[in-house]
């Protein structure tokens, strides 16, 4: 059971995570506006974000600190769907994906800790594997072959939350994308999901062992840290 003392020392900041996520997705509401590059812009900075904000919390904590960025980011989704044309239930599975990318990625960064990697290397590290899975669709492009993005596009995050709100648009079909970033549709073809579930399972997955750990470690009160320390020396 977490200690009153723990709850109130968490509070804080966990209240930071949430005001954070919310900020950094509105500023990219601003530059995309409420519609598929907000969606997808911000499951990018979740990948960037989320990594340092969990290793600030430890064992249920680090949960905490996952629904409070998952939470800060959905709800300005929520607030961009009187703009865009997003149903409730299209926004529902939209965070189910994000959820379960965080779940994902905080699973990861704390497998990392818990193998004795310092908390800043791990985050760091996390943050790169994150945005490699994320962008593949750019940086392998010109490795791509049929086959393969018939096994990745129904895992990625980006694909599955694109299927849900595919009358939005594509994101390959965007002038940068198209003509620069990535040759998806153009000598390599592909079909969005028919179903989120293939990336809400995976990430689960993934997830589940760092965050197996983290939740089983509860932390140490202050007052039971001071009492195990080792006595001075006699002089």
């Amino acid at each position: 059971m977490t200690q009153p003392g723990q709850t109130w020392g968490l509070l804080p900041r966990v209240l930071i995570a949430l005001l954070v996520s919310v900020l950094i997705s509105l500023w990219c509401w601003w530059a995309t506006g409420a519609g598929l590059g907000l969606f997808l812009g911000t499951t990018l900075l979740m990948a960037i974000l989320l990594p340092s904000m969990v290793l600030a919390a430890d064992g249920i904590g680090r949960l905490a600190m996952l629904a409070a960025a998952v939470c800060g980011m959905s709800l300005t989704w929520l607030a961009a769907t009187q703009w865009a044309d997003v149903t409730p239930l299209e926004w529902i599975r939209c965070t189910i994906v994000l959820g379960a990318m965080a779940w994902g990625i905080a699973g990861v960064v704390s497998l990392l800790v818990a193998a004795r990697l310092p908390g800043s290397l791990a985050a760091g590290l996390t943050v790169v594997i994150g945005l490699l899975w994320l962008t593949w669709p750019v940086w392998l492009s010109h490795a791509l072959t049929q086959p393969l993005v018939n096994w990745l596009v129904p895992a990625n995050p980006c694909f599955a939350i694109n299927s849900v709100l595919k009358h939005l648009g594509t994101w390959d079909r965007a002038p940068l994308a198209y003509n620069t970033l990535t040759i998806l549709n153009q000598d390599v073809s592909y079909r969005l999901p028919t179903t989120i579930w293939p990336a809400m399972l995976l990430h689960l997955a993934i997830g589940a062992p760092g965050m197996w750990l983290a939740l089983r470690d509860k932390p140490q009160p202050p007052h039971a840290a001071k009492a195990t320390a080792s006595p001075p020396p006699p002089h």
